[in-house]
């Protein structure tokens, strides 16, 4: 209807609907659309848009409930499961090898005479490992290389960073610690973009995360402090975890054991400060922190009883959250061909999978 009439005033839309209809294009106007409206009516008398084709359900598109199976179960073959577990994990480039550190992280395990030793299995045998490595105190953490998949890079309890070479044994070809280090565990590491792709960022529980190139390890590159802006009288943050995405090269996330989250900076200058963002909503360590293989702006941490997405612009607070598990939470990952799905484990042994497209409340 025009602006200058009341739709609800019957005696002016019925005024108005005379004038309109002595007007001489009406019924021209009409008899156009008449005919395509008969169109349309004719097409859904002929076809029941409501009909049931197939009664009975087609297997091909059927769509079946989630599920997962076990493919391969990996045992410790030396220790004993309440002495040492699996600290680590990491997979060749390939996919065709897993490497397994196993540690005892409880309190006082420094002075317990548990077998260091930790495991390269073939995924097509999970019973015998096909390499030992022998490293002189256990191992916390290891991660292949991207580009050499020979060579892993594996933190030590003691706080030392050792180089494996496959091809030269199960022994490290080299170790270095950083200088009046208190012996800190190395609570995880990641292989970096650079130019010869030999580097690494290792994330200390003294709250220290060191750059090192494992070619050269008689000095570290670059040191990031994640308490160089905590004020006196605080708690001190240990590193726990870290990510990094080559897709965002000069940028990385570090997790610690006071619930924290920190995003780095590779491009600040020397003096200058090098933490972008800080981001806190754990009441425990935050123990895996992983970017979105899709986004590289959303992010999700694992700790205490839930799990967290996070988007970099948003710094106050999660953008969702899971529900209190009855068990801590240990791990998580994203998906890496779907980015709406992330895995989580717990400390009971259950491991659940989220799709953030299908729900969220429950996994």
């Amino acid at each position: 209807w025009p602006k200058d009439i009341n739709c609800g005033d019957p005696e002016q839309t019925s005024r108005y609907r005379k004038k309109f209809e002595k007007d001489e294009d009406f019924i021209d106007i009409t008899k156009v659309l008449v005919n395509e409206v008969e169109k349309s009516v004719k097409q859904n008398n002929c076809i029941n848009i409501f009909e049931e084709y197939f009664e009975t359900t087609d297997e091909a598109t059927d769509n079946e409930a989630p599920t997962v199976k076990t493919v391969g179960v990996f045992k410790d073959i030396i220790g004993d499961p309440h002495d040492r577990a699996i600290s680590g994990v990491s997979w060749s480039p390939g996919c065709e090898r897993i490497a397994l550190a196993y540690c005892n992280m409880e309190f006082l395990a420094y002075r317990s005479p548990i077998d260091k030793t930790s495991f390269i299995y073939d995924i097509e045998d999970p019973l015998t490992p096909i390499m030992n490595i022998t490293p002189k105190d256990p191992l916390v953490c290891l991660q292949y290389s991207r580009k050499d998949p020979h060579l892993l890079a594996g933190g030590s309890l003691n706080g030392e960073v050792c180089l494996i070479d496959s091809r030269q044994g199960g022994d490290p070809q080299g170790v270095a610690s950083l200088a009046g280090s208190k012996g800190d565990p190395v609570n995880d590491l990641t292989w970096i973009n650079s130019k010869m792709g030999s580097e690494v960022l290792a994330a200390v529980a003294d709250g220290s995360v060191v750059r090192w190139d494992m070619r050269q390890l008689k000095e570290p590159l670059e040191l990031f402090n994640l308490n160089r802006n905590q004020p006196d009288g605080l708690a001190q943050h240990g590193a726990t975890c870290i990510d990094y995405d080559y897709n965002v090269p000069y940028r990385f996330l570090v997790g610690s054991d006071q619930g924290s989250t920190f995003s780095f900076s590779r491009k600040a200058k020397p003096g200058t400060e090098n933490i972008l963002a800080t981001y806190e909503g754990h009441f425990g360590p935050v123990n895996c922190v992983q970017r979105n293989p899709g986004y590289q702006k959303i992010f999700l941490t694992v700790g205490d009883w839930c799990a967290r997405v996070w988007s970099e612009d948003a710094k106050h607070s999660s953008i969702m959250t899971t529900v209190n598990m009855p068990e801590k939470m240990t791990a998580g990952c994203w998906s890496p061909s779907r980015p709406s799905v992330f895995m989580t484990g717990r400390g009971d042994g259950v491991v659940q999978t989220w799709d953030l497209k299908y729900q969220q409340n429950v996994p």
